[in-house]
């Protein structure tokens, strides 16, 4: 008898795993870009690397006169960034003197369900400022193109194609 609910309980699980727990929606793709601006803005490196898939693979541009730069990288390139930035972030605390903020924002553009409803592509915006309430230290601006998916209740990034974008 413990056997066959053990059997039923398996098979609900699994059922589940693979049916409504993948299936991504544009409330889930929202609910992804909130938390991870809710991340950058909590500096909870953990909580943003949780957000991308292990799978991740990203890539970046910064068109240049004479040639731009290009950068790509998995999940483990991404994770490794985000301390990265938070350093930064202190250093030029340190070096104007004042305590520094991270604010993430975006603005998604398109959001483009697949047909078995396992992706969502989206096209967005974003900005990265860092800076005071009275100044700006830094802007880093992109427009990307994002897969979503979502795996076992939580969405998540597949992959991430950025431009970066001169501030002006």
């Amino acid at each position: 008898m413990r056997f066959a609910i053990l059997l039923v309980l398996l098979g609900a699980t699994v059922a589940y795993a693979l049916g409504p727990a993948r299936k991504i929606d544009e409330a889930g793709v929202h609910r992804l870009y909130r938390a991870y601006s809710q991340g950058m803005l909590d500096e909870d490196s953990a909580a943003l690397c949780r957000m991308y898939d292990d799978k991740f693979r990203g890539h970046a541009s910064r068109p240049a006169p004479g040639g731009g730069v290009e950068e790509s990288l998995d999940k483990a390139g991404a994770c490794e960034s985000l301390p990265r930035l938070l350093e930064l972030k202190r250093r030029l605390s340190e070096q104007i003197g004042e305590e520094l903020y991270i604010n993430a924002d975006y603005e998604i553009r398109s959001i483009t369900l697949s047909p078995n409803g396992k992706k969502a592509t989206v096209e967005v915006d974003t900005e990265l400022r860092i800076g005071t309430e009275q100044r700006l230290v830094l802007l880093l601006r992109a427009t990307e193109t994002d897969t979503v998916i979502r795996e076992l209740g939580r969405e998540k990034f597949l992959t991430s194609d950025a431009v970066l974008k001169t501030a002006p």
